[in-house]
This record gives structure tokens, C-alpha cells and sequence, in this order.
């Protein structure tokens, strides 16, 4: 009661979704004259927050950094803060859109550096405002120097043994070595490995 003439009043609804939803208008004035109206057109009720997952970091190529990550739904406000050897905050306008359920977004940069960099989800919101993000994070390790490979041997100690072995200046994660001889070809991918820079294999 009491209220003005017009103007705009906020009505905060009970958490009842919907896209059909329809406000319907009473007035009445001190002498008991009663007026109405409702809304043009069904409107939307979305008080739920989309659902993240899968948000990863990694390293396609070169120095690029990417970030990728699945929502629910779509959403129209999206960040990421990477931190570590670069900073960046990627943006809604950064990030690409694919699918139709779940929704992939998908994001890169030229971190322009080596090193570790860690991606943590800052917003995630809906057309409605409604934010999922719950800070996830993920990490990603950019590495462009090639490992440098000095004192290799090879060697016969004895019968058809053969003896390989060679430094590295870091740690690898794959090695391969091939033994070619006029009739055959022999590769070895499992090496031990000791020491902890140089490495011996």
C-alpha cells in the first residue's frame, strides 16, 4: 500500500525455474477501484548455474598456452587468470564456442616464454548471471629447449651384447635407440636411467 504511481520494484520469486513464467499486475486505489495487466510474452526463470568441467591446460605447439573447458549450458561471461611464468586474463571474447550440449570453449595465447603456467576459472555465468565457476584450475609445463645429447657409446662386451649409453641435459620422457646391421634393424625404447643432470641412459 502506499506505493507510487509507476515505476520499477524488484520481486525476488522462490527458486521455481521456468520458461513460461508470466506477471500478472493488480492495483487498487483507496476507493476499492481495482486495475490490472500482465506481461506481453512468457519471460524466462533461471536461477541455476551452469555445470563446469573438464577445464584443462596445454601446450599445442611452440610457446602457445591453451585453455579449454565444458559447460552446461552456454554462457555469455567467461574468464580465466593464467599465472606462473606469464601472466594473462582470458576473456569471453577469447574463447571460441563449440557443440550444443555439452558447450566446449576453447582459448590460446603466445605465452612468449618457457616455464609453468597455471589457469584458474574465474567466471563462468549463464545469460541469466548465473556463475559456475568454483575455481577450478589446471596447469600446463611449455618447454621449448631441445635436450642437448653428449657422451654416446656403444659397445660389445660380449657374444651379440651390445652396450649403449649416453647424457642428457634433462629428463626424458621417450628414448629410442637403433641398432641398424647389414641384415637387420633393431630399436630399444626402454632405457634405465641415473643421475640427475647430466642424466646417463
Amino acid at each position: 500500500s502506499g506505493l507510487a504511481n509507476d515505476g520499477a520494484y524488484d520481486w525476488t520469486v522462490s527458486d521455481d525455474d521456468t520458461t513460461d513464467a508470466l506477471v500478472r499486475v493488480r492495483a487498487t486505489d483507496s476507493s476499492d477501484n481495482q486495475g490490472a495487466d500482465e506481461s506481453d510474452a512468457a519471460f524466462e526463470i533461471d536461477s541455476t548455474a551452469p555445470t563446469v568441467s573438464d577445464l584443462t591446460a596445454s601446450n599445442p605447439s611452440g610457446q602457445t598456452v591453451a585453455v579449454s573447458l565444458n559447460a552446461s549450458e552456454p554462457l555469455t561471461d567467461v574468464s580465466v587468470t593464467v599465472t606462473g611464468a606469464a601472466s594473462r586474463t582470458l576473456t569471453a571474447a577469447d574463447f571460441a564456442e563449440t557443440g550444443s550440449g555439452p558447450y566446449g570453449y576453447t582459448a590460446s595465447f603466445d605465452a612468449g616464454t618457457d616455464g609453468v603456467f597455471d589457469a584458474t576459472l574465474a567466471t563462468a555465468a549463464d545469460a541469466a548471471g548465473n556463475d559456475g565457476a568454483g575455481s577450478e584450475s589446471a596447469s600446463v609445463e611449455v618447454d621449448t629447449v631441445t635436450p642437448t645429447v653428449s657422451a654416446f657409446s656403444a659397445s660389445n662386451p660380449s657374444g651379440q651384447s651390445v652396450n649403449v649409453s649416453f647424457e642428457s641435459s634433462e629428463r626424458l620422457s621417450a628414448t629410442a635407440v637403433e641398432l641398424e646391421t647389414p641384415s637387420t634393424t633393431a630399436t630399444r625404447s626402454s632405457l634405465s636411467e641415473t643421475g640427475s643432470g647430466p642424466y646417463t641412459y
